[in-house]
């Protein structure tokens, strides 16, 4: 979607650039903004977001960091997030149901769901099965 985007904007700028006649504009410094450096601790999610700001965590994170979660002593990474529209009166960061249709959690505001889990050392995989192995409990806490 992004190159398709682009197209337009390049025909249009492309012959200015080539011929030298663009107009350079400054950065005005005071309204940049800096982003620190990304570590692996960054993919944690917190429930006590919402679930629109995981699921673009999630994505953001794809592939490095990753996302992940503890369950347990035992991390969980996360990837392909959906925002669930659902209500729930649950506590952020409850699993609502672990499933083949993938790890539904309670967060601050609405519920994720994620399609494709990986366990420490394994491979990433979906629900199914993710789940065919591994059990999580409805109702734990994460």
């Amino acid at each position: 979607k992004l190159a398709q985007a682009c197209v337009p904007l390049v025909e249009r700028n492309l012959e200015t650039l080539l011929s030298g006649n663009a107009q350079p504009e400054e950065q005005d410094e005071d309204a940049a903004t800096h982003c620190t450096k990304i570590s692996k601790e960054d993919g944690r999610l917190d429930f006590n977001l919402s679930a629109a700001d995981l699921e673009r965590r999630t994505r953001a994170f794809t592939p490095w960091p990753g996302s992940f979660l503890d369950y347990g002593d035992i991390r969980i990474k996360v990837a392909d997030a959906r925002v669930e529209v659902a209500d729930t009166q649950s506590s952020p960061g409850t699993i609502l149901s672990a499933d083949k249709d993938g790890l539904l959690v309670a967060t601050s505001s609405g519920v994720i769901r994620f399609r494709r889990l990986q366990r420490p050392g394994g491979r990433m995989m979906d629900a199914a099965a993710f789940f065919r192995g591994f059990g999580m409990e409805a109702g734990s806490v994460l």
